[in-house]
C-alpha cells in the first residue's frame, strides 16, 4: 500500500502530464491514479504524433506531455539532483515505456522532422553523430524549458487536479479542464 506522501507525489507527476496535455489542446481521455489493467497510476491521452506522425508541432507536444510529469513530480517533491535533464540521461531513468523514453523518443522524432526526414509512427534505431547529437541535446533541454515554463505558470491548476485525483476514482477531459479554469 502506498503511502499518502507517496500518493500526493504520484498525484502531481499524474496532473502535470494532464495539465500540460490539456493546455497544448491535446485530448485527455482520462487521468486515474487507479492501476489500470495492473499497470501504474496514468493519464490516458489522444496523442497528437500518432494522429500526425511527421508533424514537428504534434512530436513536440507529446514530448510535453511525457516530460510534465516527472518535471511537476519534481516541483512539488524536489530529488536531490536538480539536473532533470542529466538524470534522465543515466540509467535507470531511460527505461522502453518510461516517461524518459517516451519524451526523449518524441524529441528524436521531432529532431529528424526538423532535418528533412520522414519517421512514422514505429520504433527509432538513431545513432546520432556528435554533432547531431549536440543538436538533439539542445533541442531536449528546450522542449523541457518550454515545459517547466507551462508547470510554473499553470502550477495552481496542477495542484487542483492533483488534490481532485487524490478525491476522485478518475478524472476526464471535462473534469481537468474545469480545473484548469478553476471551475470546480
Amino acid at each position: 500500500m502506498k503511502t499518502a506522501r507517496r500518493q500526493q507525489i504520484i498525484a502531481h507527476h499524474e496532473a502535470g502530464h494532464a495539465v500540460v496535455a490539456r493546455l497544448l489542446k491535446v485530448g485527455v481521455g482520462l487521468a486515474t491514479l487507479k492501476p489500470i489493467s495492473g499497470d501504474d497510476p496514468a493519464v490516458l491521452t489522444v496523442s497528437a504524433a500518432h494522429l500526425d506522425p511527421d508533424n514537428v508541432i504534434a512530436c513536440q507536444k507529446d514530448a510535453m506531455v511525457a516530460i510534465a510529469g516527472p518535471l511537476a513530480q519534481h516541483r512539488y517533491h524536489p530529488h536531490k539532483s536538480t539536473d532533470i535533464a542529466r538524470r534522465w540521461r543515466e540509467r535507470p531513468f531511460y527505461m522502453e515505456g518510461s516517461d524518459c523514453h517516451t519524451a526523449m523518443s518524441f524529441v528524436a522524432r521531432m529532431y529528424l522532422l526538423q532535418n528533412g526526414q520522414t519517421v512514422g509512427t514505429g520504433p527509432l534505431a538513431i545513432d546520432f553523430d556528435d554533432e547531431q547529437g549536440q543538436a538533439y541535446e539542445q533541442l531536449l533541454d528546450e522542449t523541457m524549458a518550454q515545459t517547466r515554463k507551462l508547470i510554473e505558470a499553470h502550477w495552481d491548476a496542477i495542484k487542483r487536479v492533483a488534490a481532485a485525483l487524490l478525491a476522485e476514482p478518475a478524472l476526464t477531459e471535462a473534469d481537468v479542464d474545469a480545473l484548469i479554469a478553476d471551475r470546480a
